[in-house]
């Protein structure tokens, strides 16, 4: 009787270690999944940007993704109503020029 108790004692106590090992596995695995997350919040968070990209076009204009890539191109070749930088195949809309043209405000563009 006793060598089953023990058995049994045996099994429960590894049963046990094994649920810690995990929940401890869990928990590692979610912790450094938070940090990762919270290091790109608070990159986000604290970095103000200062040019919008043509995602950023497309959702502040609620226009779909190939008329915001042709107003852009339109608009960097034009340089109007907005400055436009093409950093090699890519398009940048400085922030306060963009968001001064949407206001209807045209006095940073005559300067």
């Amino acid at each position: 009787m006793e060598t089953s108790i023990n058995r049994a004692e045996i099994f429960d106590a590894l049963y046990l270690f094994v649920r810690y090992l995990l929940a401890v596995v869990e928990w590692l695995i979610l912790s450094r999944m938070g940090n990762q997350k919270m290091k790109k919040q608070i990159a986000h968070s604290t970095v103000e940007k200062r040019v919008y990209n043509v995602y950023d076009i497309m959702q502040l204009l609620e226009i779909s993704r190939n008329t915001a890539y042709a107003f852009v191109k339109e608009v960097y070749g034009n340089k109007k109503p907005f400055p436009v930088l093409k950093v090699k195949s890519a398009y940048r809309i400085p922030r306060e020029p963009f968001d001064d043209w949407l206001r209807g405000n045209s006095t940073s563009l005559e300067q």
